[in-house]
């Protein structure tokens, strides 16, 4: 018991005189010298334009949609930037949040492999297209066409069969 009571009392007196040296030592400027500062890696674009036309040139040269892991965080660090002004860029522009923006992209990609491969089913669109699954692949769809890409497909079954011929 009487260790236990040492330990506690040389505790604390050495956390009180530890902080209290090296104040003093700072005050009398024994630490001068403070590690560099990190420089930032953040490209500045002339304007939300900018970043926003980069963020569209990659997402079709480089077909950064295609990726279902694609959001947000991941676009910013590709274009050297942080989330909140690629962010800001994309809704000044589009009026649109970031993820309904390369949901866009997506869809019109799906529309594409719909036509061509209308015999695939909504999980192969799903993963072909960039989307995790089908159930969020149908979702998106659903907003962006106002209908199930069931449907859709039914109602342009004749196009879709002229088009294969």
């Amino acid at each position: 018991m009487a260790v236990i009571w040492f330990v506690v009392l040389s505790l604390l007196i050495s956390v009180p005189l530890s902080f209290t040296a090296g104040f003093l030592a700072c005050k009398k400027g024994l630490f001068k010298s403070r590690p560099p500062r990190r420089q930032s890696k953040i490209t500045r674009y002339e304007s939300d334009k900018d970043l926003f036309d980069t963020l569209a040139d990659r997402l079709v040269k480089d077909e950064l949609y295609l990726d279902p892991d694609l959001d947000l965080n991941l676009a910013a660090k590709l274009l050297c930037t942080n989330r909140t002004y690629l962010s800001e860029a994309v809704n000044s522009i589009t009026g649109e949040s970031f993820p309904t923006y390369v949901n866009g992209y997506r869809i019109n990609r799906a529309l594409d492999e719909i036509r061509r491969h209308p015999e695939m089913n909504v999980e192969q669109w799903a993963l072909t297209c960039g989307f995790k699954s089908g159930a969020s692949f149908s979702a998106q769809f659903k907003l962006a066409m106002n209908m199930t890409p069931g449907r859709w497909i039914r109602k342009n079954k004749s196009k879709l069969m002229q088009l294969r011929r």
